[in-house]
């Protein structure tokens, strides 16, 4: 949640939110969905607001359906 706050509303790219995450927590994502989440998140935040990403979240069916909006 806090790595996708960063690359939603602070610009961060995945790798640079999970390092940051690390840095401070010193622990990161727990596995390989949840860093390809990031990925897609970044995607769509470079076409759209962070809000309307979140809109896109909430309206989506699931990973396969977001994944056909980024």
């Amino acid at each position: 949640m806090v790595s996708g706050y960063l690359v939603l509303f602070k610009g961060m790219t995945p790798e640079e939110a999970v390092q940051a995450f690390e840095a401070v927590r010193g622990c990161g994502p727990e596995s390989e969905e949840q860093l390809m989440f990031l990925d897609l998140l970044h995607l769509m935040r470079k076409r759209m607001g962070p809000w309307d990403v979140i809109r896109e979240l909430a309206e989506s069916l699931g990973i396969g359906d977001l994944m056909g909006r980024a």
